[in-house]
């Protein structure tokens, strides 16, 4: 062939081969007028692309309505409108909240959200719901968060990863201290975090249609490194270092699934977080005031987290007719060792200021409010709930569709809290007791004779009780020796 020039040349033609074409056709999705529920609902296809934190709870803030709960920790968000202690958390089947505070997995009253139930590797789907969710979701003021784990299948499937988050990583984060705050009480200044994920789902030989498997373990370490708060001049104690708050978690999964037939299925689920910390750690106790300390006494160490487990039955017993069933265990504990169980805990008060004066109210260098020795109060908790459940729902095609359902959720709930303090029982000294008011007691003030067991005590200047010199003064605190012209307070009575 050239250009601009006409040719011939020969062609033939060939039968072609025989084509079908097929032509689909759809309309966009429009509003479901029938639901009433608002929710979003996230797959681990959206969490493996997307920069989400290594932890199942960060799920939760991808979702419309969601934010901080404010005092109730990044684990347990506002969902809704409604505190961060108002939500119900389900995984697989298992209610997961916690049965005294209402926090995702354990939630302690002195250290807030621990551990979370369930580990990210095992999570398939997260569905959230904000509002307007069905009946057979009770228990909530606030949201409801629904788990669905990952399963086998008749083919091999599996992976691993490795993530990190070392502290030279991020910046420094910001806390009161860092505005000036005139009795200072230390930071956490930077977290490290490590984890390694295994994972492996499939089918038991001799019975792939029928038998199948998954199973994951997420192990990871994480580091929080504090800063001691400075004791601005105090006589004979050193510059406090830095610490830091080692902690290692064995997340695990389990699941295995028999289906009968097409129409039948059993399946059964065991999943937990066992965490640890590896060493005694100034954990902050309810007072906060570890971060202030010169003595390691005010350390402890911490175990904590959650066991579950659901045997669960799905099936059709007509293209119409769908049947549920379900029981299922949650189990979650929280264990506190204080590094040193016979020191009581004293807190000193007599070096706090004003503002006014670089002095603390006995005239010595101020040093803030700080603890002196002893963890002082602490909790360790155990939960269970146990939960059986049965659903049905029929699609009934008479003068429309309509799907009738009913079904029965019965939960029993067990929680223990054994509150106890370092140190032991403190008789009360007779002064203090004579100025204390008890309105029920004869005289109008506390008896003598009287043990305490409150976790806190504190020192103060004589004057601030209205005694007169050295009247009423308790010149040796266990422990601490002599307290000059200071007077030993409980921060809580009986």
């Amino acid at each position: 062939m050239f250009t601009n020039r006409t040719s011939t040349g020969p062609v033939s033609l060939v039968p072609g081969a025989a084509t079908e074409t097929v032509e689909v056709s759809a309309t966009s999705a429009g509003v479901d007028e029938a639901a009433t529920k608002m929710e979003t609902n996230l797959n681990d296809t959206f969490y493996s692309q997307m920069p989400v934190p290594r932890n199942v709870t960060g799920l939760f803030y991808a979702a419309a309505g969601v934010n901080e709960g404010g005092g109730t920790g990044s684990a347990n968000p506002s969902i809704g409108g409604g505190s961060g202690l108002e939500n119900q958390y389900i995984a697989d089947g298992v209610n997961i909240t916690d049965g005294a505070f209402g926090g995702i997995g354990v939630f302690s009253r002195n250290y807030g959200a621990l551990a979370t139930g369930i580990n990210l590797s095992f999570v398939k789907e997260v569905d959230v719901k904000t509002g307007g969710y069905e009946p057979q979701y009770g228990k909530s003021t606030g949201g409801v968060v629904q788990i669905v784990t990952k399963s086998g299948s008749d083919h091999f499937h599996g992976g691993i990863s490795g993530f990190f988050g070392p502290q030279q990583l991020e910046v420094q984060h910001l806390n009161p201290d860092n505005y000036g705050r005139l009795n200072q009480q230390g930071v956490a200044y930077h977290q490290g975090e490590w984890d390694f994920a295994g994972e492996l789902g499939g089918y038991v030989p001799h019975f792939r249609d029928h038998l199948f498997f998954f199973g994951s373990f997420n192990p990871s370490w994480n580091r929080i490194y504090d800063q001691f708060a400075p004791l601005h001049g105090v006589s004979g104690y050193p510059a406090l270092p830095n610490a830091v708050i080692p902690q290692i978690s064995y997340d695990y999964a389990a699941k295995l699934t028999y289906k009968l037939n097409d129409k039948h299925v059993i399946e059964t689920s065991v999943f937990g977080d066992p965490t640890r910390e590896t060493s005694n750690a100034p954990n902050g106790g309810p007072v906060g005031l570890t971060l202030t300390s010169p003595s390691n006494t005010t350390f402890s160490k911490i175990a904590n987290g959650t066991r579950n487990w659901v045997l669960r039955y799905n099936g059709t017993l007509s293209p119409t007719w769908l049947v549920n069933a379900s029981v299922s265990l949650e189990h979650n504990y929280l264990s506190e060792t204080p590094a040193a169980p016979g020191v009581f805990q004293v807190t000193d008060d007599t070096g706090a200021g004003d503002g006014t004066s670089p002095l603390g109210t006995l005239g010595t260098p101020l040093t803030g409010i700080y603890n002196r020795q002893g963890l002082g109060y602490y909790e360790n908790t155990q939960g269970d709930n146990w939960g059986l459940s049965f659903d049905t729902q029929k699609v009934v095609n008479k003068l429309g569709q309509h799907t009738i359902g009913i079904g029965y959720h019965y939960e029993r709930s067990r929680y223990y809290g054994d509150r106890q303090a370092t140190g032991g029982g403190y008789p009360v000294p007779d002064a203090i007791a004579d100025q204390t008011t008890c309105a029920s007691c004869p005289g109008g003030t506390l008896p003598h004779g009287l043990t305490d067991y409150a976790d806190t005590f504190q020192l103060d200047p004589a004057t601030n009780w209205g005694l007169d010199g050295l009247v009423g003064v308790y010149d040796n605190v266990p422990g601490n020796g002599s307290t000059g012209s200071r007077i030993v307070a409980e921060s809580r009575f009986f």
